[in-house]
């Protein structure tokens, strides 16, 4: 089981990069996973 999960940091980390990034200023309608 171990690496089948994501930490709680891990799995934040798309979210905070697209909240900070101004290369996904005004993008809508996409999928981001990863980042």
């Amino acid at each position: 089981m171990v690496g089948l999960f994501k930490t709680p940091e891990e799995g934040a980390q798309t979210q905070i990069h697209l909240a900070v990034s101004e290369e996904v200023e005004g993008v809508t309608g996409k999928y981001f996973s990863d980042c």
